[in-house]
């Protein structure tokens, strides 16, 4: 929508145009409000472009959580590369939530945006009026200024891209218009635009181009008899076309074209509508968060120091390179990779929680699959709390019951890479697990 508004959409004058009776508008000049509706039409398919990516965005900030939180329970240290772990998990857990919330406010924004599209269509429906009340005499569109020829199709190429069918969402896809990449930042900008623009500068000018031409007098919309419009007899009112865009007054010869005044409850309504209620700036503050999809900048993110104040006790690091030399005591990106990222990503993990193949662990950063991830997470938290209540002192005066000798008996560690796993089935130690927790709570 970043082509919503073109550069001729400026600042407007307060001043309204004198029609003499019978005066068509120019072709020239309506082109550049078809620009305006072009771009309105294309804001709902934008949000609905920028909607369909955040869960996939979101869910790979999850990714990055869950694998932190594994590395961090795998090695079972607390060396520096454990304690960022810890830390960068922290960091993504809190950029997921705001992703989330983001998500939210924009799904509720994209609601108010489908109001321009409303907008849209009834200015089209002002300028198609127009466009077709000309006949072989009856000419409301002029080409120019200079001649008293009827405007086709190909003089509004706005609104009738290479006919004359009026440009709609499903022309856009078809010409791969709505590919184009778009961020909030730019639909904010556009309705920023929206909101204080008009499509009239000084002199009664659109774009520096006169809207009447002063040739013909036969357009039966703007033609009269005596005191009396076509459209509306002397002091009974007013006529608003294309959302309020236009108006014809009740005079005979004196009418509004695309009136200057801001957009409002009662001038542009559909789309004050969407200016009012649409939350975009809350949007825009997120825009970074939904558009990181490989979790990369989380270590850079305000995110993570808030987590790592939190982790030490109230300590902040500056920049990148400071947090990195401070965590391993190196200074470049390259360090970073080698100190943390790769032995991060190439700790090894079992696949599932439950029956996985205890010879065939796979490396972390090549699991991409939330659910197996969650899986994994669920298992290594249940053989951790598994030892550390068998070891408790709290339950050694229950350890008689069989099942709890029976996990007693066994040793529930998980070694690392290099050393021999247990080949105590996962499930089996969940089953146990559950069954202990049971029986310690039963009466």
């Amino acid at each position: 929508m970043y082509f919503l508004l073109a550069l001729s959409l400026v600042f407007a004058s307060s001043s309204v145009v004198h029609c003499n009776d019978g005066d068509p508008l120019l072709a020239t000049a309506v082109n550049i409000v078809c620009k305006l509706t072009t771009g309105l039409k294309a804001t709902p398919a934008r949000f609905t472009a920028i909607l369909s990516t955040t869960d996939t965005k979101i869910t790979s900030i999850r990714r990055q959580e869950l694998k932190g939180r594994l590395y961090k329970l795998l090695n079972n240290k607390t060396g520096p590369p454990e304690q960022l772990a810890d830390i960068y998990a922290r960091a993504a857990a809190k950029l997921r939530i705001k992703a989330e919330a983001a998500r939210n406010r924009l799904a509720a924004a994209s609601t108010k945006a489908a109001a321009t599209g409303l907008a849209a269509g009834r200015m089209d429906e002002a300028i198609m009026l127009m466009f077709q009340a000309k006949g072989g005499s009856d000419r409301c569109l002029s080409q120019s200024s200079s001649s008293d020829q009827t405007a086709t199709a190909t003089d509004l190429p706005s609104s009738f891209p290479g006919s004359s069918k009026l440009a709609d969402i499903a022309t856009f896809e078809a010409e791969g218009k709505l590919a184009t990449a778009i961020t909030p930042q730019t639909l904010f900008t556009a309705i920023q635009k929206v909101e204080t623009a008009t499509v009239k500068d000084r002199n009664n000018k659109i774009g520096g181009v006169d809207p009447v031409p002063t040739h013909n007098k036969n357009c039966v919309i703007t033609k009269g008899n005596g005191t009396t419009h076509h459209l509306v007899t002397s002091g009974s009112g007013t006529v608003k076309l294309g959302d309020g865009l236009w108006s014809v007054g009740g005079a005979a010869t004196d009418h509004n074209i695309w009136p200057t005044t801001v957009i409002s409850a009662t001038h542009r309504p559909t789309l004050h509508t969407v200016i009012a209620e649409a939350d975009y700036q809350a949007i825009v503050s997120a825009e970074a968060v939904i558009t990181d999809s490989t979790g990369s900048k989380i270590a850079e993110s305000e995110e993570f120091q808030q987590a790592l104040s939190e982790a030490t006790g109230g300590a902040k690091i500056g920049q990148p390179a400071d947090k990195l030399k401070a965590m391993f005591k190196t200074d470049s990106v390259a360090n970073f990779q080698k100190e943390f990222w790769n032995p991060f990503y190439t700790t090894q993990i079992l696949s599932k929680s439950y029956g996985a193949d205890l010879s065939k662990p796979e490396n972390l950063g090549d699991k991409t699959d939330t659910t197996e991830l969650e899986k994994a997470m669920d298992f290594y938290l249940t053989v951790a709390l598994a030892t550390i209540a068998s070891k408790n002192k709290e339950i050694s005066d229950i350890k008689r019951k069989p099942v709890l000798r029976q996990i007693n008996q066994k040793t529930f560690v998980i070694k690392s890479q290099t050393q021999t796993q247990n080949h105590v089935t996962l499930q089996k130690i969940a089953i146990l697990w559950r069954a202990m927790i049971r029986e310690k709570s039963a009466p």
